[in-house]
């Protein structure tokens, strides 16, 4: 029975320019294993759910703000109606999704903790679920903690994680990027001191940092909504003929 339907959805920044980066993804139908690996509708706002679905699972899960591990409620709720419903997709850019910083996601230890919890009760919903799978899962999201990191100027938190994911998966040391980027945050690690004398809170030198890039490059957004669409196309007709929860199936089986 079908229970929800999600969209894709662009990043948008605090002054509602498009980032260039977004969320897309053509799973749909039984999407619980895939789901599993990743969040793969991103935020709460691409989706359209049942109001019986929230009769048969239950709302958001309020524990995960009681034990500090907010973050990652709408992924919960996602892998609860999953595991009684299917899914579909409508493949267009619906959604901005705006990105700020100093946002709940920033906080990287809670997001964490919120990912453990939620990933423990979908593997009691799931315990036919093969390990290998919630391997790739925690590889996926070390890998977004990284690169979230990475983008708010979180230097440590990107090398803690960064190795957390290279621990999982040492294939991502044949991606050059990774020296590059682990070069650079040693380089903003010894240096951070000097940026401190000016600017003691880390987010005010973030939000001053992305205003004088913003007076460099003007107003007009990194790529128009177009641009995004047709990157977002090409992406998944590579792969229009897999899904990935027909892998996850044969690997349960």
């Amino acid at each position: 029975m079908l229970g929800l339907v999600y969209a894709w959805s662009a990043h948008i920044d605090e002054q509602d320019l498009l980032t260039g980066s977004y969320k897309s993804s053509r799973e749909e139908g039984d999407v619980n294993l895939v789901l599993t690996c990743g969040n793969l509708i991103g935020n709460a706002s691409s989706a359209v759910i049942r109001r019986s679905c929230f009769d048969k699972v239950g709302g958001y899960n309020c524990k995960l703000k009681q034990e500090y591990a907010q973050g990652c409620e709408d992924w919960d709720l996602y892998l609860r109606i999953a595991y009684y419903y299917h899914f579909r997709v409508v493949p267009e850019i619906l959604v901005g999704y705006r990105q700020v910083i100093g946002s709940m996601s920033c906080d990287f230890t809670q997001m964490a903790k919120s990912y453990y919890l939620t990933m423990e009760d979908n593997r009691k919903r799931n315990p036919h679920v093969p390990l290998l799978l919630y391997k790739w899962s925690r590889i996926n999201f070390y890998t977004y903690l990284a690169r979230k990191s990475l983008n708010y100027g979180n230097y440590q938190s990107y090398l803690y994680w960064s190795y957390q994911s290279i621990r999982l998966d040492t294939t991502e040391l044949l991606n050059k990027r990774i020296y590059q980027n682990f070069f650079k945050s040693y380089l903003k690690i010894i240096f951070q001191p000097i940026t401190s004398l000016i600017w003691k809170d880390h987010i005010s030198w973030l939000k001053f940092k992305k205003k004088i890039k913003s007076s460099i490059k003007g107003t007009q957004p990194l790529k128009n909504i177009d641009e995004i669409r047709q990157l977002a196309l090409e992406s998944n007709s590579l792969f229009s003929n897999v899904k990935k929860q027909d892998i996850f199936k044969k690997l349960v089986r």
